[in-house]
């Protein structure tokens, strides 16, 4: 495990379900995180400041593709 999120089911803004209580890095200082090319949370790790660092070939079930690599050099961005 190089992290978490801690979440309660419970939100003070209206149309929210869910609040974050805890984001935590266990002293890891980057991350590669790989992510299917035709998923759209690509979109998600580029706005985090993902760097696009390479991609792989993949196979999910009987499908093949690629994935993409993003990384994070240094993740104390994200605090």
């Amino acid at each position: 495990m190089i992290g978490f999120v801690w979440a309660k089911p419970w939100a003070d803004s209206e149309g929210y379900d869910s609040s974050v209580q805890a984001f935590t890095f266990c002293e890891r200082r980057s991350l590669e995180i790989g992510c299917v090319r035709e998923n759209p949370s690509c979109n998600f790790y580029r706005h985090l400041g993902g760097g696009e660092i390479g991609s792989r070939q993949v196979k999910v079930d009987l499908f093949e593709t690629r994935e993409i690599l993003f990384g994070w050099p240094d993740l104390s961005i994200l605090i």
